[in-house]
């Protein structure tokens, strides 16, 4: 898979004493579970946050992120492959796969047609 031109790293405001921020290219994906978002990492640590997925999602909007369930917030970073045709899902780079949510299909296939194409300037 191609990489992505990308928006430098931001940092996401986590609201934790130990950890009080994280860098955006660090993170896989962002599980909302209720009124907090299970955070994890490329290092395969995952981390709770006391924030709920909607706000993680209003804060990384300039970044490469995709909410392709309810539930989940992926880096399209680190997407290995997808299946648009059959399956409906996407495989992340660590192996897990999560399918796309039928109201978000066309969407998340607009988000990666203007990621793959080249600009034209």
């Amino acid at each position: 898979m191609q990489a992505f031109d990308v928006p430098a790293a931001c940092l996401i405001q986590l609201r934790d004493r130990r950890m009080p921020h994280i860098a955006s290219d660090q993170v896989v994906l962002l599980q909302g579970v209720g009124n907090y978002t299970r955070i994890c990492l490329r290092n395969g640590r995952t981390m709770i946050a006391t924030r709920t997925l909607l706000d993680f999602e209003k804060e990384l909007a300039q970044q490469p992120f995709f909410r392709i369930h309810k539930s989940y917030l992926i880096s399209l970073c680190e997407i290995d492959r997808f299946d648009l045709k059959s399956d409906h899902r996407v495989w992340l780079r660590n192996g897990l796969s999560f399918a796309i949510a039928r109201r978000r299909r066309t969407e998340f296939q607009a988000c990666i047609n203007a990621l793959l194409q080249p600009d034209e300037k």
